[in-house]
């Protein structure tokens, strides 16, 4: 069966979110063959969308080929996150650099309609700051914690401080903007980030683990996120560790939630060092254990700590890497390579900004085309 004709925006779409910067490796790519790859390039550059940059240097062969690269401005995306007692919105060109962004507090006892409020203002603020139209925003990217529908309302049923449980609905974004808009749980746009931008470029399989209001993961293998029909990270933090102890947001006990998660963290104004210390070793066991069960499932090669045990790396890797090794060993499985990621404030709204991308940027450039 012959491969379909790769279009020019679609080439386009290739170049905004890929690492992928020179017509050879666009064709080896796509599939595409050189002389093919040439005509859509060229009229990419005719259009004023892509222009051409420095040689590079093929470092097997030694010869130089010319890179591309698309000018920022031609379109940009939005991604917006609640988590915790905070919303943030920012805006992204196509070289994936913030243009704009905004962050607010919201109240433990608001209600969600006083939440969905705050949240259209600070996004039409976000939209000033960058004095772009709305016309110009490919695609919004929405981030939320837990269970996640994709039925165009958006909604989750989430844990919000302090131990609300909610039901949230984010439709009023893709409804007041009308913007093609996806929804995915924070967890999978923290990972997306990773995956894309942060400490997981190029690889193929690897688990995120974000620890701050709540605990999850997200697995990536074989090249694809491990998900159902919707977009719910592992919820990490209600596997069983223990019997007894503390009741747990979900009503039961002994959840690695209550153990490691930021809600039942120390308040590091009031606490001593040495009890820090002492929390973080028990903390970095629990964690370790809980992981370890989750790769004995699935075996990877890379595992990204992100959230409150990031300022302790010193302390709580060692313990929390002895641990793992251990849970392993008895099925001689091999310590992952285990990376703490870089404090990035805006994290899960360009994740989540990157993953709308994926879906509507090439019919948002076929419009443009069109006009």
């Amino acid at each position: 069966m012959s491969r379909k004709p790769m279009s020019d925006m679609g080439v386009l779409k290739e170049i905004i979110l890929s690492d992928v910067n020179s017509r050879r490796d666009l064709g080896k790519k796509l599939g595409v063959s050189k002389a093919a790859m040439t005509q859509v390039v060229g009229r990419l550059l005719e259009l004023g969308f892509v222009e051409e940059g420095p040689s590079v240097e093929e470092a097997r062969r030694g010869r130089k080929t010319i890179s591309l690269r698309v000018k920022d401005d031609i379109t940009y995306f939005l991604g917006t996150d609640i988590e915790g007692l905070s919303i943030r919105a920012c805006i992204l060109d196509c070289g994936m650099n913030i243009v704009a962004s905004r962050q607010c507090a919201i109240g433990p006892d608001w209600t969600v309609k006083r939440i969905v409020n705050r949240w259209q203002l600070l996004i039409d603020e976000v939209l000033d700051e960058a004095q772009i139209e709305v016309d110009k925003i490919a695609s919004i990217g929405i981030g939320l914690p837990g269970k996640v529908a994709q039925n165009g309302s958006f909604s989750s049923r989430a844990i919000l401080p302090p131990g609300r449980w909610v039901d949230f609905g984010a439709g009023f974004i893709s409804e007041k903007y009308k913007r093609g808009t996806s929804a995915a749980n924070n967890v999978f746009c923290v990972a997306e980030y990773e995956r894309r931008l942060g400490v997981a470029q190029g690889a193929e399989d690897f688990m995120a683990v974000v620890i701050r209001y709540g605990v999850g993961a997200a697995i990536f293998a074989n090249g694809a996120y491990i998900t159902g029909k919707e977009y719910l990270a592992g919820e990490l933090g209600h596997m069983r560790i223990k019997s007894g102890g503390l009741k747990c947001l979900c009503g039961r006990t002994g959840c690695l939630d209550i153990l490691v998660s930021g809600r039942t963290w120390l308040d590091r104004q009031t606490a001593s060092d040495s009890s820090i210390r002492r929390q973080l070793s028990k903390r970095a066991k629990y964690l370790a254990i809980g992981l370890g069960n989750l790769f004995k499932i699935v075996h990877l090669p890379l595992l990204i700590i992100e959230g409150i045990y990031n300022d302790y790396t010193h302390y709580f890797e060692p313990i929390f890497t002895e641990v793992l090794k251990q849970e392993l060993k008895c099925l001689s499985l091999p310590l992952p390579e285990i990376v703490f990621g870089n404090v990035v404030q805006f994290k899960s709204s360009i994740g989540a900004a990157m993953l709308a991308a994926d879906v509507f940027l090439q019919g948002h450039l076929e419009s443009m085309l069109h006009k």
